[in-house]
């Protein structure tokens, strides 16, 4: 291996970890008109397709599945951070919100993604009428 792949590569992950860190971000800190539909025929379907293309073109594997670009292993490790993200939003908003009233009546340590801050965010994006009347009421 010469000195260029490797800084390529090295771009390439940066680039890739970019991408992963905009994503997350877009996800829970979005802004106002970022909504989504939570549970099982929610958006977190597309996300995961979203996500699934994005480390498909920075693998870049042929026909036969060898990988021409980063590997897999390593593209895969650098995305479960988001796709434990993407977990948030396939639960049902009830569900959701009887976490986050957990996460915030006990002070309770939650394990990844379903910390406080996290459900808190998530809240925040979700379309259903009863997790905005809370967050209204709160």
């Amino acid at each position: 291996e010469t000195v260029v792949p490797r800084r390529c590569n090295h771009l390439a992950f940066a680039i890739y970890r970019a991408f992963v860190a905009s994503f997350e971000r877009v996800l829970l800190n979005g802004g106002v008109r970022r909504v989504f539909e939570a549970g099982e025929d929610g958006d977190s379907f597309v996300f995961y397709e979203d996500l699934e293309t994005l480390q498909d073109f920075f693998v870049a594997a042929d026909e036969t599945g060898v990988a021409h670009g980063l590997p897999r292993q390593e593209v895969c490790e650098l995305s479960e951070h988001l796709r434990q993200i993407i977990l948030l939003y396939d639960q049902k908003p009830d569900d959701l919100l009887r976490l986050y009233l957990e996460r915030h009546r006990d002070n309770h340590p939650a394990q990844f993604p379903f910390t406080r801050r996290n459900l808190q965010c998530a809240l925040y994006h979700i379309h259903d009428a009863g997790v905005r009347k809370f967050l209204k009421s709160g």
